[in-house]
């Protein structure tokens, strides 16, 4: 069965079990409810499954995204409906933002803590444009996150947030980088979305996934970010 934890934040898009900006409240997508978007809005659909294969004892129970204006760097101000899936590292996320560009930039994470730990934090750098259109609803694909072992050293990125500490080490983020799919699972991963989100059932939605994200290097690297294309 899937479990709704509905939130909404500025910027940072997190779960009820991550919500640690405050201030957070939820809008309806309940049967039978009209879409709750405005004319200068859209919403925005991504489906995630984030595994710690680093450390499969200490899995992955939040997830999200921080979305920002590209034209100024300011975090976007949205609001946000999840769902969490019938395993603990799958999620189901829609995104109420402005109509226009916008930019992915930074995808977080938290996971299960450690015993007498605090939970490792994960965040991870991205760069992907997408534009949200007016009254419209957008399907941005279906993400595969993986917390894997480096193969090229500190010229990729940590999957850690912040600076190193024993709850990120001990969950396998410090010396692990993300590896990163996408895919259009359009035919999969919407009837998830309406069976979740019964408001939709009205809606036509868009299969928009998106074509590229670049995977930032670490801060200490001149190396180009890692192109991830569309896998279809």
């Amino acid at each position: 069965m899937l479990k709704k934890f509905p939130v909404t934040c500025k910027g940072l898009l997190i779960l009820a079990t991550f919500a640690l900006l405050g201030g957070c409240a939820s809008f309806d997508l309940r049967e039978g409810h009209p879409l709750p978007i405005s004319r200068n809005e859209g919403l925005v659909l991504m489906a995630v499954d984030i595994h710690n294969e680093r450390a499969p004892k200490f899995p992955f129970d939040s997830f999200g995204v921080d979305v920002r204006d590209p034209a100024t760097g300011t975090p976007q101000t949205m609001r946000v409906a999840s769902a969490k899936g019938a395993t603990a590292e799958s999620f189901l996320l829609v995104m109420r933002l402005p109509a226009g560009a916008q930019l992915l930039s930074t995808l977080v994470a938290r996971t299960l803590p450690p015993p007498m730990l605090g939970p490792g934090q994960m965040s991870f750098g991205v760069e992907a444009p997408f534009t949200v259109t007016a009254g419209q609803v957008r399907y941005l694909g279906h993400f595969d996150l993986r917390n894997v072992d480096k193969t090229s050293g500190d010229d990729q990125n940590s999957s850690m947030g912040g600076i190193p500490n024993i709850p990120n080490g001990v969950t396998g983020l410090t010396r692990g980088t993300m590896r990163v799919a996408i895919t259009d699972a359009f035919a999969h991963d919407v009837p998830l979305f309406i069976q979740s989100f019964p408001a939709l059932k009205t809606a036509t939605i868009e299969d928009a996934p998106l074509e590229k994200l670049l995977v930032k290097r670490a801060s200490t690297s001149s190396a180009d970010p890692i192109p991830v294309l569309l896998q279809r």
